[in-house]
């Protein structure tokens, strides 16, 4: 008898994994995540409404106060003015509010670049932050350009990427004390479900190498992550930046703390309607999918592309570091404006909120000091 399918409709996302699986078996969780976060035609990310703000599943820096903009605005301003014809990248643009927020800021500062590169492949999300940028002064709209992948022409530049590294694709691996498992998904004719699989070459040696970086031995059973994708992606992000700095946000931790023994079932969440969803593996295509940043693996991905890492620390000593609080205390002390932008403020630096649990790597690439120094960026690389 074939495997009940997931729902009547055979053009589902659900249906059409569960059909793979019951001709291919059991599916690496990479390619689970990745058709559920980016198939064309059902994919969370590239197809459905926005998943971003209040009416989506969560809310992004860029979303809670355009303060988050003009800050990074003050932190790239002094790369931008040194570069020749300067580019500004960003990757996955999400609704175009940090844009948005940014370029008017880079203007004030007589910073702004001369072509602005949104790098963004899907179709709905392209049009989301067309129609947020059409309220942009025509000066500043008509230096907006949108790519499904960068350009590779030679550039002087800045990328930014905020929470996006996180939505790469990841395959998570079982260490027991039968050995090495990959943990794929099948399907029972009911319901995804987690399959444990022998381990293949390349995982392997992956995981040999994790442990032979870690300062102590894992714990059995120790269930986490890895990023395969990561080298691939930098070296597709930042094609054709020959001098330029690099600015990557996103929740995450140094290798060491990433597999902590006591982080025995790693790092991976799921979210819908701005709650952690209890299944990951439910509703394939319907709700968000992310793992955290392993810093120390993207150090090392931009050391191998020529890039050098400057400063790493966390969200919270960036923003004030780059004039966050000031940007605050420019704006009128009454009225609601004011005590919703402190409100999100607290968001953006609070221990508790997005301060600690955000992580910032910066990056150069033929340019010396391309940002504002502050006590304990250079510092912060030597954890990771």
């Amino acid at each position: 008898m074939p495997p009940m399918m997931p729902q009547a409709d055979r053009r589902g996302l659900a249906v059409r994994l569960a059909e793979r699986i019951a001709r291919e078996g059991p599916l690496d969780f990479a390619e689970f995540m990745r058709a559920c976060l980016y198939d064309p035609d059902a994919g969370y990310y590239a197809a459905g409404s926005s998943p971003f703000g209040a009416g989506g599943d969560f809310i992004t820096a860029p979303e809670l106060t355009p303060l988050f903009g003009r800050s990074l605005a003050r932190l790239l301003a002094p790369a931008l003015k040194r570069l020749r014809r300067p580019l500004l990248r960003e990757l996955g643009p999400g609704s175009g509010a940090l844009i948005a927020a940014l370029l008017p800021a880079l203007e004030a500062l007589e910073a702004l670049p001369e072509r602005v590169e949104l790098v963004e492949p899907s179709r709905a999300r392209r049009e989301e932050q067309r129609a947020r940028l059409a309220a942009l002064p025509a000066s500043l709209a008509a230096r907006l350009v949108w790519t499904e992948r960068p350009e590779l022409t030679t550039a002087e530049g800045v990328v930014v990427a905020n929470e996006v590294l996180d939505a790469l694709p990841v395959r998570r691996f079982l260490l027991s004390e039968e050995g090495l498992f990959a943990l794929a998904v099948d399907f029972d004719g009911r319901r995804f479900r987690w399959r444990p699989v022998p381990a293949d070459s390349a995982l392997a040696r992956a995981v040999e190498d994790l442990l032979a970086r870690l300062p102590e031995p894992l714990p059995r059973p120790y269930t986490s992550e890895l990023c395969p994708g990561l080298a691939d992606f930098l070296r597709i992000a930042l094609a054709g930046i020959e001098k330029g700095a690099a600015l990557f946000i996103d929740y995450g931790y140094p290798r060491r703390e990433y597999y902590h023994p006591l982080r025995r079932m790693g790092t991976l969440v799921a979210h819908r309607g701005h709650r952690p969803s209890p299944d990951p593996l439910s509703d394939p295509g319907a709700q968000d999918l992310s793992a955290f940043v392993d810093f120390s693996a993207l150090a090392e991905a931009l050391e191998a592309l020529d890039w050098a890492p400057v400063g790493f620390l966390s969200q919270a000593e960036c923003l004030i570091g780059a004039g966050l609080l000031e940007e605050l205390a420019a704006l009128p002390a009454r009225g609601g404006e004011y005590h919703a932008a402190a409100a999100a403020v607290k968001r953006l630096i609070l221990p508790g909120e997005m301060g600690e649990r955000f992580r910032v790597l910066l990056a150069a690439r033929e340019m010396s000091a391309p940002f504002p120094q502050w006590p304990g960026a250079a510092a912060g690389l030597e954890r990771l």
